[in-house]
């Protein structure tokens, strides 16, 4: 049975390709995303995942293959990396444990849950619309975070009220990314 590790991102698989094979040279490394360039990993070693079937092309894919690691590169498919782990049971993040870190509002509950509010800044869990209201009552300056994301996308420092509006476009657009949101 072939051995598979899927590499979630564009051309990056080089840069795993030694490590992968110094421990076994016959795993074949497949890059995956939802769509590729001429930078990419040749076709018979990419994986295009259509919008809404990414799970099921995995699926389909792996049939009478062994997947031995998933190695995620690309932060809008972690949950899809846990839903991988969970159901070919790898080693890795379990979809419940990316969606309690990577969504702030779940991981802002996990810390009071375990008692570790002293190690968390004041927050104030809203919907981008209820923003406006809570802002004429805060202390400036006033961090705004998108609570699912990571690497400090979306996230502004706003040093009075009047500032929210122009990040308010920035803020719409984060929480509705288009490729979350294709149009019919």
């Amino acid at each position: 049975m072939q051995k598979i590790v899927l590499v979630f991102g564009r051309s990056v698989s080089r840069q795993f390709q030694t490590y992968i094979h110094d421990i076994d040279s016959s795993i074949q490394i497949i890059e995956c995303d939802y769509s590729f360039n001429s930078n990419s990993a040749p076709e018979d070693r990419r994986l295009e995942l259509p919008v809404g079937k990414e799970f099921a092309t995995i699926k389909k894919f792996l049939a009478n293959k062994q997947l031995v690691a998933v190695i995620n590169r690309k932060d809008s498919l972690e949950k899809l990396h846990g839903q991988v782990v969970d159901y070919y049971n790898i080693p890795g993040p379990s979809e419940r444990a990316v969606d309690q870190i990577s969504n702030k509002a779940n991981f802002h509950e996990l810390m009071l849950d375990l008692d570790l509010s002293m190690f968390r800044p004041r927050t104030i869990i809203c919907q981008l619309s209820e923003a406006p209201r809570l802002l004429k009552s805060s202390q400036f300056p006033v961090i705004i975070k998108p609570f699912a994301g990571a690497h400090s996308r979306g996230v502004y420092k706003l040093e009075s009220i009047n500032e929210f509006e122009s990040v308010y476009q920035q803020l719409y657009k984060h929480f509705n990314p288009p490729h979350l949101n294709p149009r019919p």
